[in-house]
């Protein structure tokens, strides 16, 4: 798609193809931050569009994904030297709004503005928002315009999780101390305040995993091997158990099992219940740092040398 004759530096646990792209009938959209931005027809392979002009020091890397609502495609930019968020037109490519982050990340330390995180479109209160968490804070906005909605400010460095929502809350990665996790009310407007935080969680959340909700229970597996169960009401830990391997890419789940894929290569499945249940450990490969995808019966897991397909 692109050729780059001076790549910026990219950390070895990082890769040039880190964002997950976008898929649709017909078109799939493949970001790779600021080396470039394309829409594909998935039947000839013909380039659509383009974007290369939009500059970021990513300093260890993409990680960020693109996300499609209605017309427009979100592109996430929080790197080294500045931090944006910002809407091309899916068809054509051409900027619809960008805005830059604004918060006070209280550094000059570009490393701490640094940010990977994968932002959501929900709906509530009858409004839909682009959620989109990065380093001190996450901001809700509007996908038409890019107009905040709301603000909350959380400090720590942005995890790399997309946030998640049900029961009417936001669940976000804060990224540090205290407020590793944060469910917010996303009813509000303008500067949230604490009592617009439902709960906050300290420990077990992961760095760079996602969890999975699944009704009132939220699903984790951290970054050491931890994996945990939690009331996504009220924050309380349910159970917590140590798996074995140490955890970047995001666990899925399927037919009541939860699946995660560690570095060393190991695949641990365990049971989505109140209680831990271990059902089954496997050797595959050479590890994983990529998330799995699911394609109707068939499972897709990429590790750091090889693809499976592994078909039910």
């Amino acid at each position: 798609l692109f050729k780059v004759s001076k790549p910026q530096y990219t950390h070895a646990t990082n890769s040039y193809g880190s964002c997950t792209p976008w898929i649709e009938d017909g078109r799939i959209w493949i970001h790779f931050g600021t080396y470039g931005t394309a829409c594909v027809d998935t039947k000839t392979g013909k380039k659509l569009w383009e974007r290369t002009d939009i500059e970021c020091h990513h300093w260890r890397g993409p990680g960020s994904s693109p996300v499609i609502f209605g017309d427009n495609i979100f592109l996430t930019f929080d790197g080294f030297d500045k931090q944006f968020i910002m809407a091309l037109n899916k068809d054509t490519g051409k900027t619809a709004w960008m805005k830059k982050r604004d918060v006070d990340y209280k550094t000059d330390n570009g490393d701490a503005k640094k940010a990977y995180s994968t932002p959501r479109v929900i709906t509530a209160g009858g409004k839909a928002m682009l959620v989109s968490p990065f380093a001190m804070a996450t901001i809700a906005y509007a996908p038409k315009n890019g107009d905040m909605i709301w603000k909350v400010v959380h400090g720590g460095m942005n995890a790399a999780a997309r946030p998640l929502f049900g029961n009417g809350l936001v669940y976000v990665n804060a990224g540090g101390g205290n407020s590793s996790m944060i469910a917010i009310k996303p009813e509000g407007q303008g500067l949230l305040s604490e009592s617009d935080i439902e709960w906050k969680l300290g420990r077990l959340t992961p760095k760079r995993p996602s969890q999975i909700l699944l009704g009132e229970r939220i699903f984790m597996l951290n970054d050491t091997g931890i994996a945990s169960c939690l009331n996504a009401l009220t924050g309380e830990v349910i159970w917590s158990a140590r798996v074995e391997g140490s955890y970047w890419s995001s666990p899925i789940y399927g037919d009541g099992h939860i699946y995660g894929l560690s570095q060393e290569g190991k695949v641990v499945v365990f049971k989505a219940a109140d209680k831990f249940e271990l059902v089954a450990e496997n050797e595959l490969g050479d590890g994983f740092i990529a998330s799995p995808s699911v394609a109707e019966n068939s499972l897709i897991l990429r590790s750091k040398s090889h693809v499976y397909r592994i078909v039910k």
